[in-house]
């Protein structure tokens, strides 16, 4: 992937970035800070170290910069961290503009997934979509999260079937950490993908009346207008989507392993459980997913257990 768009460090691509950078608000923000933002540390500090500093230069002026001069190393970081800032103040412009050979492949998408330590290979069935999306999941025989990402990047701007995966590709472009939450098991601020998030997810995407079943299962404590819900609840309809939901948790368990340890390890102590699902920072999946999480790891009322094992085969 290095070779697509990391070593691309010729006047032309020099001139690409000086242009972006001319009116670019970032110009005056220290070489340090972005630097440490893209990954990268700069030698050199002070508010005059700035892109500004550098891109009033042509390439070949470059070289003779004092601080650059022998220094190839150095202009080479100069480049990274300058492409890597442009990446995430603007990924969908500066994919439009770095393609300039036909069929050159890009690879912007996969720097931003990589930057919040996002796995490229990903499983689909562990993602969250519309129906339309699923369904061309489906079709295309889409396996990953990055297959997914490209068929997104190459379909037609108007295609309906995939607007929630385009919503998707506008949020990580955007840095919208919550809304990249939606789809993939994703920790704002933290950053990389949890299991915690994973059963969140499952659980928030269940019906409401298998949510309903599901927190009186586990003897959550449910608000009046669930306790109505609850009155009128088909059993056997939201018993099936629980069912279908325990296979879901222990698919993420399988990609999760050292976290689905980790959970096992603190389903025995009174309350870890609660206070591990704190991390979700979403009150309403927090609590469905640690309802979830109760249900799948059977921390149920003895009074329930013929129920659970009927239900799943414990």
């Amino acid at each position: 992937m290095s070779d697509h768009y990391t070593e691309k460090y010729s006047p032309a691509e020099w001139e690409h970035l000086r242009q972006r950078f001319s009116d670019n608000a970032l110009k005056e923000t220290e070489m340090a800070i972005l630097g440490q933002n893209a990954g990268f540390s700069w030698p050199f500090k002070g508010s005059g170290e700035t892109p500004e500093k550098y891109i009033q230069y042509d390439f070949e002026e470059l070289q003779s910069v004092p601080g650059l001069i022998g220094k190839k190393s150095r202009i080479r970081r100069l480049f990274d961290i300058l492409r890597e800032t442009l990446a995430f103040d603007d990924p969908f412009s500066e994919l439009a503009n770095s393609l300039e050979a036909e069929g050159e492949t890009d690879f912007t998408f996969e720097r931003i997934l990589s930057k919040y330590n996002i796995p490229l290979d990903f499983p689909v069935h562990l993602l969250h979509f519309s129906p339309e999306v699923e369904a061309l999941i489906k079709r295309e025989q889409i396996r990953t999260l990055v297959e997914l990402v490209h068929h997104g990047q190459n379909s037609a701007p108007d295609d309906a079937e995939a607007q929630d995966l385009k919503d998707f590709l506008n949020g990580l472009a955007h840095k919208d950490e919550i809304g990249i939450a939606r789809h993939i098991p994703f920790r704002p601020n933290v950053w990389g993908l949890h299991l915690i998030e994973a059963i969140g997810l499952i659980a928030e995407k269940l019906p409401e009346n298998a949510q309903v079943h599901l927190l009186s299962l586990t003897d959550a404590r449910l608000m009046p207008q669930e306790e109505a819900v609850l009155e009128n609840v088909d059993i056997e309809s939201a018993e099936a989507s629980l069912a279908t939901a325990t296979d879901r948790v222990a698919a993420a368990q399988d990609w999760f392993k050292e976290e689905s340890e980790e959970l096992e390890e603190v389903r025995q102590k009174e309350g870890a459980l609660d206070r591990l699902f704190i991390a979700i920072n979403h009150p309403e999946r927090e609590r469905l997913g640690l309802a979830l999480a109760k249900l799948t790891l059977g921390c149920v009322d003895d009074k329930k257990s013929g129920l659970f094992g009927r239900l799943f085969g414990r």
